[in-house]
């Protein structure tokens, strides 16, 4: 997955845009996250409902509630030991990928 992430870096400089996204289906690897580390760009997984649900310790793993989606999305981060960290976006979460995708405030020079 660190190869995707460092084509996505160079077509995001290629394209002069602000950040990018990747969505994957699969677990990101470590070195995925170290090539996405100090840009802007956000991870994202993709995962079946039944797995995200009994993942996220909402109540007993096998047991599902009849609101459980079908396909959830996750946040893809570092844990303090650098392993990668899912985490469920719910509703209302936009705020967890705009923070991944902020980048410093460019400023044109003076015209004069």
């Amino acid at each position: 997955m660190a190869a995707e992430v460092e084509l996505l870096r160079e077509h995001v400089q290629e394209a002069k845009v602000d950040a990018g996204l990747l969505f994957g289906a699969a677990d990101f690897d470590p070195s995925a996250l170290t090539a996405a580390q100090d840009s802007p760009l956000a991870l994202l997984r993709v995962t079946d409902g039944r797995t995200a649900f009994d993942t996220s310790g909402w109540g007993t793993p096998g047991h599902y509630p009849a609101w459980l989606p079908a396909y959830c999305a996750q946040s893809v981060a570092r844990d303090a030991l650098g392993r990668p960290q899912y985490r469920l976006l719910e509703s209302g979460q936009a705020g967890v990928i705009v923070e991944r995708l902020r980048t410093p405030i460019r400023t044109a020079p003076h015209p004069y």
